[in-house]
């Protein structure tokens, strides 16, 4: 009786030793979940059960609760510690998510296509000195200071297609000092002249201008002072196909896309 009695102890203790064991490996998760598997906010009861159940592991969040508010947001950044960010179309979301303390100043992923954010990225940039992809697509961009551009040294990927920009933005823009890669495809309100600061960006090695209107001047100094090995160049006006194919002569190094 008492060997059975051991052999039931003994099996007890097992199995409570592999479920604290499943707990501790699930609650360790590799500190880096990527972006094709994110945690999704579906719901306000996501929100709620993410803020107490994530903590500080570092993780990816997709949310496809569109109606999510910037208070919530702002909860769940607080709360979280997370690397990679998706909150495409979520109009109700504005700058002001972004702007209280919290732990995911870690963040190096941020898609904020569609949403109210994005009006000053002066805040997005102080808020997340780590970023290193940013999509801005279909926003209104209104402001970005070259101090706050200047200070970003891991920012090598910037997505604004089809955003409303202005001059002083592609000012800020310039500044970013580690930018490689930049899409413009269908940004609204610029002219080809404010696009000039851009031949400032030493490091970019692909460049989207797709249905932008341009000028040969503006393509010729991209060409000459940057470090371009892609550009795009499609549905683009103000320059002739005959223009763009002695540009292409005269930098061979650089695959233009017509």
């Amino acid at each position: 009786m008492s060997k059975r009695l051991l052999v039931l102890a003994g099996i007890t203790v097992a199995v409570s030793l592999m479920a604290v064991c499943g707990f501790v490996v699930r609650d360790s998760l590799p500190l880096f979940v990527d972006a094709y598997n994110p945690v999704v906010i579906r719901n306000s009861d996501d929100v709620r059960r993410q803020n107490s159940i994530l903590g500080p592991r570092r993780v990816s969040i997709r949310v496809d609760y569109l109606a999510i508010t910037s208070a919530e947001l702002a909860t769940l950044l607080e709360n979280t510690s997370v690397v990679d960010l998706d909150v495409t179309g979520c109009t109700l979301v504005d700058d002001k998510a972004f702007q209280g303390p919290g732990s995911s100043r870690e963040l190096e992923v941020l898609r904020i296509n569609g949403t109210s954010a994005g009006a000053d990225l002066s805040i997005i940039c102080g808020a997340f000195q780590k970023l290193r992809r940013l999509e801005v697509r279909n926003c209104r961009i209104h402001v970005l200071d070259r101090k706050a551009a200047g200070s970003m040294r891991f920012l090598w990927s910037l997505e604004c297609g089809g955003a409303e920009l202005n001059g002083a933005v592609i000012e800020g823009i310039s500044a970013f000092p580690a930018l490689q890669r930049l899409s413009l495809n269908g940004a609204r309100g610029l002219s080809s002249v404010e696009l000039h600061p851009l031949s400032a960006c030493g490091a970019l090695r692909e460049l989207n201008l797709d249905r932008l209107t341009l000028d040969l001047k503006f393509l010729e100094k991209m060409c000459s002072k940057s470090a371009l090995t892609w550009l795009s160049l499609l549905h683009a006006s103000g320059v002739h196909e005959g223009e763009i194919r002695e540009l292409q002569r005269k930098f061979p190094a650089i695959t233009i896309q017509l």
